[in-house]
């Protein structure tokens, strides 16, 4: 089964959060990128993602270059709380969900729509399916521009995040703590 990803964002966001004081009374959640790994299906996709950590926040720019119209794709998405090699690892998240419906409306999924808004504003993210066969970009995505529940604990996150068309698994995302992107 060839393995490819495709929207590497989903994977890469929740991998390190970080809380830090805004106001007094006020606290931010801010994610910092420690690390991603991408597999691509060149039949469908090529992505490529660069990563620059600054003290206030992680920026991302993520470019994919679609080779051929994808009709459908259905995200996988799994968040482990990273605490130890170890240590058995349960999934504090695993959800899958369409993502030609959370196009159309984002609020299917909560941290997706997150994630969502920041990215639409960074480039040419599709509203819709099909996903055309063309060069999608996105530059200075920020971690500090996204408003994440202030319920989420300090910590380090393993993601996964499996984004699939058909029966085809086009990317297969894995984010871990411990390797600096």
């Amino acid at each position: 089964m060839p393995s490819r990803r495709l929207w590497v964002l989903l994977l890469i966001f929740l991998s390190n959060i970080s809380t830090h004081a805004c106001a007094a009374r006020d606290f931010r959640v801010i994610m910092f990128l420690l690390r991603v790994e991408a597999q691509d299906n060149l039949k469908f996709v090529n992505t490529s993602v660069a990563v620059r950590n600054i003290p206030t926040e992680s920026k991302v720019d993520l470019t994919v270059n679609v080779f051929q119209t994808i009709p459908d794709l259905t995200v996988t998405a799994i968040i482990w709380l990273d605490i130890g090699s170890s240590a058995l690892q349960t999934p504090i998240s695993n959800q899958t969900f369409n993502l030609c419906s959370f196009l159309v409306n984002p609020s299917i999924h909560r941290f997706g729509q997150i994630m969502y808004r920041e990215v639409r504003r960074a480039g040419n993210l599709p509203t819709k399916c099909p996903i055309a066969h063309q060069l999608y970009r996105f530059r200075g995505i920020s971690t500090g521009s996204m408003r994440f529940p202030s319920f989420l604990p300090n910590s380090k996150y393993n993601v996964h995040v499996i984004i699939r068309t058909g029966q085809r698994m086009l990317r297969k995302i894995k984010c871990t703590e411990r390797i600096r992107c």
